[in-house]
């Protein structure tokens, strides 16, 4: 049976809209997506800078005791985290020319001394990216660790990591 030229006409207008119609589907599709992976790197970007400034807070922490085992941290409010009353956190630039200056390579650390005895210092780093202040909406990485001091005073002190303390929280 042939199709008449109107027949045909609309037969290949039907095709032509469901075909437009599955194209703008894929598009928006691909659209949404790509908007979600890009969310999900920039979180992963995110928190691993905050994770690597936590981890630089931690080191800090360790040559700090090594000089001196009364070392305060910077918590000087006492409320176990950073505002703006207090020391403000350490910026790290993590660039190589200081001529670049990108925010998004930029992050801070801060420790906090949460307790501590005679030979052994429990301490919070936190550790974010941006700005100095942090809030609420900041991708920040806390590590918590005990610290024990081997060897009596005066130091130089030799310290170690109390196995099994060593947590991200």
């Amino acid at each position: 049976m042939r199709l008449k030229g109107k027949e045909k006409k609309t037969q290949i207008l039907i095709f032509i809209a469901f075909s437009l119609l599955f194209v703008t589907l894929l598009i928006s599709l691909l659209a949404v997506t790509f908007k979600e992976l890009t969310l999900i790197r920039t979180n992963q970007r995110d928190g691993l800078l905050a994770f690597s400034m936590a981890q630089a807070g931690l080191e800090r922490a360790k040559i700090e005791f090594s000089n001196n085992w009364n070392w305060a941290g910077r918590d000087t409010n006492n409320n176990n985290q950073p505002d703006s009353g207090e020391e403000l956190p350490l910026r790290i630039t993590l660039q190589a020319l200081a001529a670049i200056t990108d925010p998004s390579l930029i992050g801070y650390y801060w420790v906090d001394i949460v307790s501590l005895t005679a030979t052994t210092r429990q301490i919070q780093i936190w550790g974010w990216r941006g700005t100095a202040q942090l809030a609420q909406n900041t991708t920040r990485r806390v590590i918590q660790c005990t610290i024990e001091r081997l060897g009596a005073a005066p130091g130089p002190y030799t310290y170690r990591i109390v196995p099994g303390t060593w947590s991200e929280i």
